[in-house]
């Protein structure tokens, strides 16, 4: 007498089939997960923190709009996406004039703490400091937006943007609106009360830097301004440039207050 079958070849074929294509698609899963999840984050950072430069381009042009007295506010916005926006002081820039060209007959100085508008991001940071828009990388700093300094054959032009009496922190996700003012503003007359720009006759100036930026405006001073870049024994970014024939220095001193929400 013939023993009955206990398994259908046909059923374990199938069995095994199914077994099998779930243990591909399982690791075709992890697969995609592990490698392919990871990168698609990174590139919405990347094309977050290229919109986050652009948007900066803005902020800086409204923020130097009120900074230079051209109106009494401004505003803009900024798309906030896991990422932290906040003001900070970020070192200084030390601007030192003389009415000789080998630096030894000093007429003044003029220190500037840089405090910056600055979105972090991880270890991306995009910052607004002095008037121009720096991207920070670890291995360092770029210039985006050139500072507003003007130059002709006779004068150098140096505004100083300082943030004034502000302290913003926004994090999360959303969009937010960022308000320029200027503490020259008047509501009661309507009007704006210009600072005066202080002028010198020098033949030398020196300016030195020390801040995480500093090195994307030295190469801006050197590369557009024609300063010669070098670096002081505790970091500093030191650049100088001698005008034999004598320049006309004007400096002018900025506030703007910065609010956000």
């Amino acid at each position: 007498m013939m023993m009955p079958r206990l398994f259908n070849s046909d059923a374990v074929s199938e069995s095994l089939s199914f077994i099998l294509l779930t243990a591909i698609m399982l690791i075709a899963f992890f697969v995609v997960y592990s490698a392919g999840l990871p990168a698609y984050s990174t590139y919405l950072d990347q094309s977050h923190m290229t919109n986050v430069e652009q948007s900066f381009s803005i902020i800086a042009y409204n923020g130097n709009t009120v900074a230079m007295h051209k109106s009494p506010f401004s505003s803009s916005e900024l798309k906030i996406f896991g990422g932290t926006l906040a003001t900070r002081d970020a070192g200084y820039m030390d601007i030192s004039y003389y009415g000789d060209t080998g630096g030894t007959s000093l007429i003044g100085s003029n220190n500037t703490t840089l405090k910056v508008l600055e979105y972090t991001k991880g270890t991306d940071r995009v910052a607004y400091i002095d008037g121009g828009v720096c991207r920070y990388y670890p291995t360092g700093s770029v210039m985006l937006t050139d500072p507003p300094i003007h130059t002709t054959p006779d004068s150098l032009i140096v505004p100083t943007i300082t943030v004034y009496n502000s302290d913003v922190s926004v994090a999360g996700n959303g969009l937010t609106r960022i308000l320029f003012l200027t503490p020259y503003y008047s509501k009661m007359s309507q009007t704006i009360s210009l600072p005066t720009a202080a002028s010198f006759d020098v033949k030398r100036i020196d300016i030195r830097m020390k801040s995480e930026y500093a090195d994307a405006f030295g190469r801006y001073f050197a590369e557009t301004l024609g300063f010669t870049q070098s670096e002081g024994p505790d970091g500093e970014v030191i650049v100088s440039k001698s005008y034999p024939s004598g320049i006309r220095l004007q400096l002018i001193q900025s506030y703007l207050t910065i609010e956000a929400n």
